[in-house]
């Protein structure tokens, strides 16, 4: 689960530096780098999917987990050096299902408070973010789905199969966010 939101903190932040050709008008204003992502920004919007489907022998489970944030509080700053700062709090309503079985849901808070640095692929329309988690360094790249001068949505996808054993996992994660 820490992983899980370090995912989410990291794809918050990805979102705040990240602009997107695909939103670009073509007269290069407000075009993909490091100077237009700069800026202090909110989070609006979090969700996170997580399908596992676990082959273990004979038994089969398949486990579905969806994670919405909301009442985030705080702020991602992203600067023109390539640094940045988030210090966000917020709820994260959790569901998880097994096999189609009963929906167990759990509603908790969270803190995230990272720094390190970012970079921009312009040509991929990428953000890869480094941290340290635990006291190991970690990076993390991230579609940049959505961007403009107010706002930008960003998507983080880990997709794992196994073909020697039928084992699959997917996690997806998008993140949406608003310059203040």
């Amino acid at each position: 689960m820490k992983q899980a939101k370090l995912v989410m903190l990291l794809a918050v932040m990805v979102l705040t530096v990240t602009s997107c050709k695909k939103d670009d008008d073509g007269n290069g204003e407000f075009s993909l780098n490091l100077e237009n992502f700069a800026g202090t920004y909110k989070i609006t919007s979090y969700s996170e999917v997580i399908n596992d489907h676990d082959i273990d022998g004979t038994t089969v489970i398949n486990t579905t987990t969806t994670s919405v944030g909301s009442d985030f509080v705080g702020t991602l700053v992203f600067n023109a050096n390539g640094t940045y700062v988030m210090d966000v709090e917020f709820t994260l309503d959790e569901t998880v299902v097994v096999d189609n079985g009963t929906p167990v849901n759990d509603v908790y808070y969270d803190f995230i408070d990272f720094s390190g640095n970012y970079t921009i692929d312009v040509a991929n329309e990428t953000l890869t973010i480094n941290y340290i988690y635990d006291g190991v360094p970690e990076m993390l790249t991230y579609d940049i789905v959505n961007f403009n001068e107010t706002s930008a949505t960003i998507k983080f996808e880990d997709i794992n199969d196994n073909p020697s054993n039928g084992n699959t996992y997917e996690y997806v994660t998008t993140i949406t966010f608003v310059r203040q």
